[in-house]
């Protein structure tokens, strides 16, 4: 066949298109007529059969002599977007495009030259309008016409050029995601080995890469399970999403993942997959876990984790997986006057000294807990009886009774422990911590710095002490609440100087309730505060009728302050608005304040009486001797005031060491220019005793009992001097 047709019928077939009805035996015919040309002839087709064939074709056929189009075949004009006629009148060039016509130009000398280039190659056009397209260029030297001329066909590739841009790009794209993701990318083959990992995967691990290619996935597994089940679930679904997983590193440290991982297409068992380090995050939730069941200061179990424990081991109680168990509530001795005396910096490392002792003094398996402020709790499990328990506990009060030694300073303190015990039934973890503070709350009565085991007769005291509690609170709404008056008498004198305002309580079913047994409950629980407003005004309001009545008497009043009353800051503004709507004079008041409260406190009482005494009220110090360190304190306070406890003042004239203690008092008192009130005077012979010591002031049974409004009004009327 001739070469211009064998090139044009080739490129035909080989773009698939099928040949047109009745050419194969054209075809053949034109083949005999040539095949006698002598060798290396190419014989002259003649230019009507060459269009013939080449209009037949899906190729574009252009032929060129020297530089311009002599033919264009109509899928010529269909690429280019010209007519025949326009690019018949065009130059070779004008249809490459600019960035390619010098490698085409290249070429086409170089084939001129005789040199042996790539006939095929590949170059974008132009096409009438401005479109560029992507041409598959074949390009031959062929005679037409009888003359030389160049041959060439071209193919639109750009759908498939652009769809190669289009992979290639992607492939770098994804070359750079796998390369540059923070998170560990790997592709197994079927045999479960790394066929590829990127940068992160070799950093998280700590292998070489050349160390990791071929190892299996599974190795690196610190519970195989975990990626059995992730292999399982890629057999059956393709796939598996967020899949957590313990992987090692080189080092042995553990990295706690996330894992991806789709099966590879066409490879049975391969897969592709991303790991993401969540350790962080891992670690992050186990603080935030141990924080919330966790005290921060001391280390120890907190409340809800405590409760928990407790629930479960009432629990293995129940279906008598155990023995019986007990739980412990403790507490502090004057931990307060540690913490202001010292500081709460001091008192935050006294806690955590004794956290870290209490942990110490349990046994295997018991559990200690801060259950807030200077309370803790312990869980004593698999204890026989009430002995057993007591021990363990009379065990961890000797070891908090040891000195700590802290950063700053030697603290000695003392602990009291209350003793729950359970060995079925139904009572609840609540309820057995209820129990062991009830019991607490005995150790504490008792004398501190011992120990107490609940019993039914606590719980019937407790119950009975919640009654109390919840009759009280309607009382002075009620009208049980009233005031009685004991007179205070002028030794130098002998008349009445004053009162003492004190509350009493009638029940109506209990009669009357003394002050000792109903006033803790509302120390306790609160409501001493607006019990204590209660008494004040009364106490006032009943001083302004009888300095009305008994004008020029200079009657006082004086009424007890509660330690939370005291502790409270609108307590001096209280005070002056009572005193305003009463309409008595400030210095007729007189406000007593214990011994204990006053030392306790000592930095914020000092300047709560300051307070007070710049509003004009009276201060006096009840109970004098009955503490500890009184003398080094007592400059500190601007009283007007001392009472000499009735401990001290009973045992004169017996002989004993009484009388030198309350002249001691007396002296120190009227050394700092305080005035003195005996308490508790009952025999002429204290009277003596105390006219004797200089002592300005006495109340007591000799001369009145507690009197009601109606008689203390008759023994103002019956006073001697008036």
């Amino acid at each position: 066949m001739h070469p211009l047709l064998r090139r044009l019928f080739e490129e035909h077939i080989g773009q698939g298109t099928a040949l047109p009805p009745g050419w194969g035996p054209f075809l053949s015919a034109v083949d005999r007529a040539w095949g006698g040309a002598e060798p290396g002839e190419e014989p002259a087709v003649g230019e009507a059969t060459f269009r013939a064939l080449a209009e037949t074709i899906s190729a574009a056929v252009f032929v060129y002599r020297g530089t311009r189009y002599v033919y264009v075949n109509a899928a010529a004009t269909a690429l280019t977007g010209y007519s025949a006629e326009e690019l018949l009148g065009m130059e070779f060039w004008e249809l490459v495009h600019p960035d390619h016509r010098e490698v085409v130009r290249e070429r086409g000398m170089a084939r001129q030259r005789g040199d042996r280039v790539p006939s095929r190659y590949e170059f974008r056009i132009v096409r009438k309008g401005g479109e560029e397209r992507w041409v598959d260029f074949t390009s031959a030297t062929v005679q037409y016409g009888g003359e030389p001329a160049a041959l060439g066909t071209a193919f639109d590739v750009t759908d498939r050029r652009n769809a190669s841009d289009e992979l290639r790009e992607s492939e770098e794209r994804y070359r750079a995601l796998f390369e540059e993701s923070r998170d560990a990318i790997y592709m197994t083959g079927e045999d479960g080995r790394f066929e590829a990992v990127n940068q992160a995967a070799l950093e998280m691990f700590g292998y070489a890469r050349e160390e990791m290619l071929g190892m299996e996935l599974r190795s690196l597994c610190v519970d195989p399970a975990d990626c059995e089940a992730m292999d399982a679930e890629i057999a059956r679904a393709g796939f598996v999403r967020d899949h957590e997983v313990r992987l090692r590193r080189s080092d042995g440290g553990v990295v706690d993942c996330l894992m991806s991982a789709t099966r590879r297409s066409g490879e049975r068992g391969a897969v592709q997959g991303i790991v993401h380090d969540i350790s962080e995050r891992k670690r992050a939730e186990a603080q935030l876990a141990y924080g919330a069941f966790h005290d921060p200061l001391t280390g120890l179990p907190n409340r809800a984790l405590f409760l928990d424990r407790l629930a479960q081991a009432v629990e293995r109680v129940r279906r008598r997986d155990g023995a019986a168990l007990a739980v412990l509530f403790l507490d502090l001795d004057r931990f307060k006057v540690i913490n202001d005396s010292l500081g709460h910096g001091t008192g935050d490392e006294l806690l955590r000294a004794l956290g870290a002792r209490l942990g110490e003094a349990l046994r295997p398996g018991d559990t200690a807990a801060r259950f807030g402020g200077d309370e803790f709790t312990v869980l004593l499990e698999g204890v026989s009886d009430a002995v057993v328990a007591t021990h363990v506990a009379q065990r961890i009060l000797d070891s908090l009774a040891r000195p700590f030694h802290l950063s700053r300073s030697e603290v000695y303190t003392s602990a009291s422990a209350g003793i729950a015990l359970h060995s079925g039934g139904s009572a609840s973890p609540e309820e057995l911590l209820r129990s062991a503070g009830t019991a607490l709350g005995r150790a504490k009565a008792r004398g501190r710095a011992r120990c107490e085991v609940f019993d039914r007769a606590m719980h019937a005291e407790a119950m009975d002490r919640l009654q109390m509690e919840m009759d009280l609170r309607p009382a002075a709404e009620r009208g049980e609440l009233r005031l009685v008056y004991q007179p205070v008498v002028s030794l130098p004198e002998g008349g009445v100087a004053g009162f003492e305002a004190l509350l009493r309580w009638e029940h109506p079913t209990r009669g009357r309730v003394l002050p000792e047994q109903f006033v803790p409950v509302a120390e306790e629980t609160g409501l001493i505060v607006p019990i204590g407003e209660w008494v004040l005004e009364e106490a006032c309001r009943q001083l302004r009728r009888w300095r009305e009545r008994f004008p020029g008497r200079g009657v006082t009043v004086g009424v007890n302050l509660s330690p939370r009353q005291f502790s409270r800051p609108e307590l001096v503004e209280r005070v002056r608005e009572i005193l305003a709507d009463t309409e008595v004079e400030p210095s007729a008041l007189r406000l007593e304040i214990t011994e204990s409260l006053l030392i306790e406190h000592a930095g914020p009482t000092a300047a709560m009486l300051a307070r007070l005494r710049e509003a004009g009220v009276g201060l006096c110090m009840d109970d004098f001797g009955t503490g500890y360190s009184s003398l080094s304190y007592l400059h500190r306070f601007p009283l007007d005031t001392l009472k000499i406890d009735r401990s001290f003042v009973m045992r004169l004239g017996s002989g004993g060491d009484a009388e030198p203690i309350v002249r001691t008092i007396a002296a120190l008192a009227h050394n700092l220019g305080l005035k003195v009130v005996a308490e508790g005077v009952e025999t002429a012979a204290q009277l003596e005793e105390l006219r004797a010591l200089r002592c300005e002031y006495a109340q007591g049974y000799l001369f009145s009992r507690p009197l009601d409004a109606e008689d203390a009004d008759r023994l103002l009327e019956d006073d001697p001097r008036w």
